[in-house]
C-alpha cells in the first residue's frame, strides 16, 4: 500500500542493498568467474606446485567477456530455477518472474564481467 511504501527507511534499504551486493560479488561471483581460486582450492596442500600453476595461468580468461559469460550462467542456472520456484509458490504471474530473473541475469553479467577483468 501506499501508507507503507512512505514509512519506509530508504537510506537504510539502499545501504542494504550496496552491502549484500558486495557480500554476493566477493563470495560468489568472484569465486565462479575467476578460474584461480578453484586452482589454487585445488593445490593448497602443495604450495610448489600452487605457486607454479597461478604463475602460469595468471591472467588466463580474465576478461570481460569472458566474466560476463560466467555471470550470465550463474544467473540462468541459479536464479531462474530459484525465482520459478518461489513464484510459482507464491502464484506470481510468469511475466514478473521473467523480469526479476532478466534484470538479474543483467546484473550478475555486469558483476562478472568487472570482476573478471579487474586484476
Amino acid at each position: 500500500t501506499e501508507e507503507k511504501m512512505k514509512g519506509s527507511n530508504m537510506i537504510l534499504i539502499f545501504g542494504l542493498s550496496i552491502f549484500f551486493s558486495f557480500l554476493m560479488a566477493a563470495m560468489i561471483v568472484s569465486h565462479e568467474v575467476i578460474h584461480q581460486y578453484g586452482a589454487a582450492s585445488t593445490l593448497m596442500n602443495h604450495p610448489e606446485e600452487l605457486i607454479r600453476v597461478l604463475t602460469d595461468y595468471e591472467n588466463e580468461f580474465r576478461t570481460f567477456p569472458h566474466g560476463m559469460m560466467h555471470g550470465a550462467f550463474l544467473g540462468i542456472f541459479f536464479v531462474l530455477p530459484l525465482f520459478a520456484i518461489n513464484g510459482m509458490f507464491e502464484r506470481k504471474a510468469w511475466k514478473l518472474i521473467w523480469v526479476d530473473v532478466v534484470y538479474w541475469v543483467i546484473c550478475l553479467s555486469l558483476m562478472g564481467g568487472i570482476m573478471c577483468a579487474w586484476q
